[in-house]
């Protein structure tokens, strides 16, 4: 039997600036690293290895051991309390058509949770990860 290999990418990300005192280095370097972990662990991209450099005229990070892609995920949204999700014909009122519109373009299904004596509708949406550069777009972005 065969096992399936995720395919892990490295990535260097290099910029160029105007010379770069040698007293701020170290703290650039710190800068960068903290900025550069936050970053990832917000967007749960995991890594084996980050490593930041830099010279008097460039900086730069090199990242390695990255998933192809983020892993899929499902989340939750509560919805409204049953009760008055559903009129006397058992036809979706307002408050659940509403929630039913804010899932529209959402790959999702509909269950009942129990929550402190009160039943609730909830969606449980399927998210589909993203590939790694789209996220590598957005943190060179900001």
């Amino acid at each position: 039997m065969r096992l399936g290999r995720r395919r892990m990418i490295k990535s260097l990300l290099e910029i160029g600036v105007e010379e770069l005192p040698s007293s701020e280095y170290d703290n650039i370097i710190k800068q960068l690293y903290t900025y550069t972990e936050e970053e990832l662990k917000n967007r749960n991209i995991s890594y084996s290895k980050l490593q930041v450099f830099i010279a008097p005229r460039r900086f730069g990070i090199l990242l390695e051991g990255l998933p192809e892609k983020e892993p899929d995920r499902v989340i939750e949204r509560k919805g409204p309390a049953k009760k008055v999700a559903f009129d006397e014909n058992g036809e979706p009122a307002k408050p659940y058509q509403g929630f039913l519109r804010s899932l529209q373009n959402e790959n999702y299904e509909i269950e009942e949770k129990e929550i402190k004596g009160n039943i609730y509708m909830f969606a449980k949406i399927k998210k589909e990860g993203k590939r790694f550069l789209k996220h590598l777009q957005k943190f060179i972005l900001l």
